[in-house]
């Protein structure tokens, strides 16, 4: 008997069966709804999706779900539409555009506005126009109303136009610019209004030249009879009812009639101390030079007269220009000393160590020797034998002062001697001898030269020598 056993295996193949697209739009400011959890989804989410309304400022989002054929369903994550943000973008940038549009327009109604001068920007809603600046075509005005203030052209400035009593504030306060009416006074006539610049400090920098010019002064005195003009640079600190604190420095030039003045005059008054006038006239040709300095108080010392110059200091005939005498001040042995320029030398000469005398073309001549220096002489003259006729001691005189301690003797040639009618220690006629060593010392303007040899050859001890010296002296 045969028995048979058979097995059949029933399979089932689950499968997507639909994908839905829910689409739910809320406030921006709401929460991000989380991914639904039953089919459907409950609260309002909708399968339609919504159009985006202008002005809108929702945020839509959208989730899909996911049947299988079992039944079984699952949802994705929540996600932005990003068409639908793209288009509350593009919204937005529209509507922000028209409404910049919409205030330039504003703007341009309301603070600009065209007319025949040029263009006028101020606040045109107020009844009278006020503050307000005027472009026309050659320059830029700053008006109150119509009246202009300031006006800025291309090579002009002009400020304080409306009165002439304007203030012009600079630099936060620091200075101002102003007009003062100035009474007659000795540089004036009648009442005329002047420039005033004031600060507690003013300061000029890094001008290569600054000039007052007055030249434009001039008038005709009071009986009409003759014309007169005058330029001055008057610098004045003030004075006390008393007189102290005074300080004034003018320098001033004039014409009046045939007569020609030129003059600098300083005083700095405190106690009658310190005056300095320098006058040129014209017809009486008088010149004047004061230089002053005194004072009751004990405890000032005056010091004398300063002359300051960065190189050579000249004084020059007015006769003729080359005749003059320059007393140079530089440093480093460079003109230092008086110089006779037409001579073309230096009369008086000091460089980094020493002074020289120099006469009319000749060479410069330190009128001293100090220590350092060194002569080579040739000398002639008489002397000494000492110490078994060893020993030769003789005195030069020297032409200068000097200006050191010690000095030194040497040998060049050496020495010649001739005592009773022979030569000594081995010299002849033509034959110099050099000592074994030399002592030296300075006597007032004088050396005193002593010679030791090995060699006392037609020497008489304690007898006068004749001596021949060729050697150098160096003073220590």
């Amino acid at each position: 008997m045969v028995k048979a056993k058979a097995e059949i295996t029933i399979s089932r193949i689950i499968d997507i069966d639909k994908v839905t697209r829910y689409y739910l739009l809320q406030s921006s400011t709401a929460t991000a709804p989380s991914k639904p959890t039953s089919n459907p989804p409950g609260g309002n989410w909708q399968t339609t999706e919504p159009s985006y309304t202008s002005g809108s400022t929702n945020t839509l989002y959208f989730v899909d779900l996911t049947v299988m054929t079992n039944g079984s369903f699952s949802y994705s994550a929540v996600s932005k539409s990003s068409s639908y943000e793209a288009a509350k973008e593009a919204w937005n940038k529209a509507n922000n555009a028209q409404g910049t549009a919409n205030n330039a327009a504003k703007t341009a109604t309301n603070y600009l506005k065209g007319s025949e001068d040029g263009l006028v920007v101020g606040n045109m809603t107020d009844e009278i126009l006020g503050s307000n600046v005027l472009i026309d075509p050659d320059s830029v005005n700053i008006r109150d109303g119509d009246t202009i203030l300031a006006k800025y052209s291309e090579k002009k400035i002009e400020l304080g136009l409306n009165s002439t009593d304007a203030i012009i504030e600079m630099c936060g306060g620091v200075g101002l610019i102003t007009s003062q009416v100035v009474e007659e006074s000795e540089f004036s006539t009648g009442i005329t209004r002047a420039l005033s610049i004031e600060s507690d400090y003013i300061q000029m920098n890094k001008a290569r030249i600054i000039e007052l010019d007055t030249n434009t002064l001039y008038g005709t005195n009071a009986d009409g009879e003759g014309q007169q003009a005058s330029s001055y640079i008057t610098l004045n600190s003030g004075k006390s009812s008393n007189g102290l604190h005074n300080s004034t420095f003018i320098i001033g030039g004039l014409v009046y009639e045939d007569n020609l003045d030129a003059f600098i005059s300083g005083d700095i008054s405190e106690l009658n101390g310190v005056l300095l006038t320098t006058r040129v006239t014209g017809v009486d040709k008088s010149t004047d030079i004061t230089i002053s300095h005194s004072s009751t108080d004990a405890s000032v010392d005056y010091e004398g007269m300063t002359i300051e110059s960065c190189d050579v200091v000249r004084f020059q005939s007015n006769i003729n220009m080359e005749y003059c005498i320059g007393v140079g001040v530089g440093g480093g042995g460079v003109n230092r000393g008086i110089h006779d320029t037409w001579e073309d030398h230096w009369m008086l000469y000091c460089d980094q160590n020493d002074m020289y005398f120099q006469a009319p073309k000749t060479s410069k001549i330190k009128p001293y020797y100090r220590a350092g220096d060194s002569i080579q002489l040739y000398y002639q003259g008489a002397g000494f034998a000492t110490s078994d006729g060893k020993y030769v001691v003789f005195t030069i005189p020297i032409n200068k002062p000097i200006d050191a301690s010690n000095v030194v003797a040497s040998s060049v040639s050496g020495f010649i001697g001739r005592s009773n009618g022979k030569y000594t220690h081995g010299s002849a006629s033509s034959t110099y001898v050099k000592p074994v060593s030399y002592e030296a010392a300075i006597n007032g303007n004088a050396v005193r030269v002593s010679m030791t040899f090995n060699n006392n050859t037609n020497v008489t001890n304690n007898a006068a020598i004749g001596v021949t010296w060729s050697g150098k002296i160096t003073f220590k």
